[in-house]
């Protein structure tokens, strides 16, 4: 072994100095400096639960960013952590390729009693942006190809692999990068998303799959679209017969009071995008659900079935939601209630 290794054992009891360096010199030198201007690196965090983070000095900060969506249910839920406990001493069997996954199989099942409407097929994966990329994906092959570009808002994120950074908004994230033609439409303007369906080919270059949009955007500032936009949307992809993709990354799993934002305004997408807090706060999982017509349609045969696949198919974390059985709580979902909080 190499004299400079550090083993597993040894991480927590080197100065945290250490770990900001090799952090510029391994990892992300761009993003230690602007952490340095806001003072970030000089907090040296021991321990988290709840929405507190807690310092090598006892000091106890409140965490209002929430790693932007991935901790609704606060840092190591006790019920999360115990349920990765349970799954990891299991010795369970998730990575054969020809033996089917019971959890991913449970799992896939459950989400689709969350999900409203018949959004019952399940692809599990890693990321949010895997997610999305799956997502489109499925819908240029529910048109078999003959249709293969998408609308998507300005200012939006959904992102940041080549095909979700293709119906991403922002410039500065798109810049440099081969990205495939899409059609960027104001956020909130579903008359422009309409107008750009009336012109557009049913068939071949310049043919549309589908729209993809957030409930409300994050990454712009959390901007929330007008009264019945979604709803509005909706109606018009139906009229003229596209797909509606919804990025829920940020605003599901109870998010915005409804287990989908787009619950709110009676909206079924055709195909939709959960990850983040998916995971529980302790593992990253991304799921991909999508209405059964158009699954079978692109992908429902011994031929295809390959076509989207992953090699780990879910983390153990799932736990934690498959005791959630209604879409609304008054005072938040299960376990809000203990969460910690600062004294």
């Amino acid at each position: 072994m190499h004299p400079d290794w550090i083993p597993l054992s040894e991480v927590g009891k080197r100065p945290y100095a250490e770990a900001v360096a090799l952090f510029r010199k391994h990892v992300n030198p761009g993003l230690v400096t602007l952490l340095e201007m806001g003072g970030y690196t000089a907090i040296d965090p021991q321990e988290a639960e709840g929405a507190v983070i807690i310092d090598a000095q006892g000091k106890r900060i409140l965490d209002f960013v929430s790693s932007y969506g991935a901790l609704n249910l606060g840092h190591n839920h006790p019920r999360v952590r115990q349920a990765m406990i349970e799954v990891l001493t299991d010795r369970k069997v998730d990575l054969s390729k020809e033996l089917l996954s019971r959890h991913v199989a449970v799992l896939a099942h459950n989400l689709s009693l969350l999900c409203p409407g018949d959004l019952d097929q399940v692809y599990l994966c890693n990321s949010g942006t895997e997610a999305v990329e799956a997502a489109l994906k499925l819908a240029s092959r529910y048109f078999q190809g003959k249709r293969q570009r998408f609308i998507y808002a300005k200012e939006s994120l959904h992102g940041k692999t080549l095909g979700a950074l293709s119906v991403t908004g922002n410039e500065r994230l798109r810049r440099y990068f081969p990205l495939l033609p899409n059609y960027a439409v104001p956020y909130g303007d579903a008359g422009a998303i309409e107008t750009l369906l009336k012109t557009a080919p049913q068939e071949g270059e310049g043919a549309i799959a589908g729209v993809i949009l957030e409930p409300i955007q994050g990454e712009a500032g959390v901007i929330v679209p007008p009264q019945g936009y979604l709803r509005r949307v909706r109606e018009i992809t139906e009229r003229y017969g596209v797909l509606l993709i919804l990025d829920e990354i940020q605003t599901g799993l109870c998010r915005t009071g409804t287990f989908l934002a787009c619950e709110a305004e009676g909206v079924v997408p055709d195909i939709l995008a959960l990850a983040k807090s998916l995971g529980g706060g302790l593992a990253s999982i991304g799921a991909t659900i999508s209405r059964t017509p158009v699954y079978q349609k692109a992908y429902d045969n011994p031929h295809d079935c390959l076509v989207q696949t992953t090699t780990s198919p879910a983390p153990p974390p799932w736990p934690p939601w498959r005791s959630i059985r209604k879409r609304n709580w008054p005072s938040g979902p299960p376990g809000w209630a203990n969460a910690s909080r600062p004294s």
